[in-house]
């Protein structure tokens, strides 16, 4: 079954608010969008309580993982680098003009 959620960045935040998951068998597996998000790429904060967020690797741990995004699209997310994870913030290297809202969809697995 898929589900989604709204993520919001604050205009004067590089990280999202959290986002967390709490069924053990959900996987976040995209991001919609919007037509006014003017960063080019996102990375991932981890964390297994909720409280200490880390950076998320893509398998292997070799580079940090991120995905290259833009306007009003759908951007699919790598399922085997978001299995495990249970809180999930989104990372920006610029702050946004103004409050920003994403879908991250997420599906059973």
């Amino acid at each position: 079954m898929i589900k989604s959620q709204e993520v919001v960045f604050q205009a004067s935040n590089t990280d999202s608010d959290a986002a967390p998951w709490v069924s053990g068998n959900e996987v976040p597996c995209a991001l919609i969008m919007p037509g006014t998000f003017t960063a080019t790429s996102i990375s991932f904060l981890s964390s297994v309580d909720g409280v200490t967020y880390v950076p998320l690797y893509d398998v292997g741990g070799g580079s940090l993982y991120s995905v290259t995004v833009g306007t009003s699209r759908q951007v699919p997310l790598k399922a085997e680098v978001m299995r495990g994870v249970k809180n999930l913030k989104l990372r920006i290297g610029a702050q946004e003009g103004a409050v920003r809202t994403i879908v991250l969809v997420r599906n059973e697995v």
